[in-house]
């Protein structure tokens, strides 16, 4: 018994120096420590849950603290580190006997927060009165867009941006804005995408339906993107359907928005640019054209294939910019019976830029 007692106070002497010196523990929990091995029984394990990253880097006398002679009951000591605690040492004392193989501490489970917004949750801003019109015509002209991507599992609000908590929303998508964006809705929209979150516009070609290009593009330039005045006309039959602006994509680089994708069908579309100046450099890897016309395709300029869609990331967000708008609309463009959005894989092709 005498035995015991000297093992646990030269145990005490040795575990309270050490922590002292290391201005592990405050006097309370010194005092505390004490409480708990002067209560102790024999054949008691001690367990030191330390938050040191691996065992090279916790003090040796914690690691060492074995005072004890042979002849007096044996307290053994472990180190754990699994548990991540807001203090420097926590000492944890269990009574199963020493023949009884100790558990791992069960660590607090991690909890995942539930998120703010909704990742299903797409702003249509009319605030710049899309294809020229006012707000309550552009809702109609994608009213079968909108019935769509309900069906879909989202939740489409269609508002003046600046009129909606935009800490709701996870994408925003611009639609042939005829108005420009004032510097402050820019600066708004750039911190947007910081964020973490996704702006989409879609364009027209040369000025159609009241275009105007010069704030998202000023917009657009902080992702390393343009979209350009102009018009991209196809030279081979096969690359385009009635009218040689009315475009087959039929070219795709690899990419999450692009899968599964094997056509789709545009209706006269500006053509889109990389260019230099963007809030980081170019890496051509998360800025780049992932969708063509043909080889053969022009515009007044020249006569290459065109990229028709490109994507980027401002911050921690993402940017995507297509030539052409009237492919989710609710028109039929070719007279094939069918409105735009159904054409080809369209449908397909927005579901991917929402998901992404």
């Amino acid at each position: 018994m005498l035995a015991t007692i000297k093992s646990k106070l030269n145990l005490i002497f040795v575990l309270c120096s050490s922590i002292l010196k290391k201005k592990l523990l405050n006097v309370f929990s010194v005092l505390g420590l004490v409480l708990s091995l002067i209560s102790c029984t024999e054949n008691t394990h001690v367990i030191f849950e330390s938050p040191y990253s691996s065992p090279s880097t916790i003090p040796s006398i914690l690691l060492t603290a074995n005072p004890i002679t042979t002849s007096s009951p044996t307290f053994n000591s472990s180190i754990n580190n699994s548990l991540s605690t807001p203090t420097n040492v926590i000492v944890a004392k269990t009574s199963l006997p020493i023949s009884t193989p100790i558990p791992t501490p069960l660590s607090t489970p991690f909890v995942t927060p539930t998120p703010l917004i909704s990742s299903n949750n797409i702003l249509f801003d009319t605030s710049k009165n899309p294809f020229g019109n006012s707000s309550d015509k552009s809702i109609t002209n994608l009213s079968k867009l909108t019935d769509f991507l309900t069906s879909s599992g989202f939740n489409i609000t269609s508002d003046d941006f600046n009129n909606v908590n935009l800490d709701n929303i996870s994408t925003i998508i611009i639609f042939c804005p005829s108005k420009d964006y004032s510097f402050l809705e820019i600066n708004k929209l750039i911190a947007f995408v910081k964020s973490g979150k996704k702006v989409v516009i879609t364009g027209e070609w040369g000025g159609f339906g009241s275009f105007t290009d010069t704030s998202i593009n000023i917009f657009l330039k902080q992702a390393n993107l343009k979209i350009n005045q102009d018009v991209i006309k196809e030279t081979l039959v096969q690359n385009y359907n009635l009218d040689n602006e009315h475009l087959l994509i039929k070219k795709f680089n690899t990419h999450p928005i692009t899968k599964n994708i094997n056509l789709l069908s545009f209706y006269s579309s500006a053509s889109i640019s990389v260019i230099s100046g963007g809030i980081i450099p170019i890496d051509y890897i998360n800025t780049q054209l992932i969708a063509f016309s043909g080889d053969q395709s022009f515009t007044i300029q020249d006569n290459i294939k065109h990229g028709v869609v490109a994507v980027s990331n401002i911050g921690n967000g993402k940017v995507v910019v297509i030539g052409d708008s009237s492919e989710f609309t609710d028109k039929d463009t070719d007279k094939s019976g069918k409105v735009n959005l159904d054409e080809a894989s369209n449908k397909e092709f927005i579901l991917n830029i929402l998901n992404w």
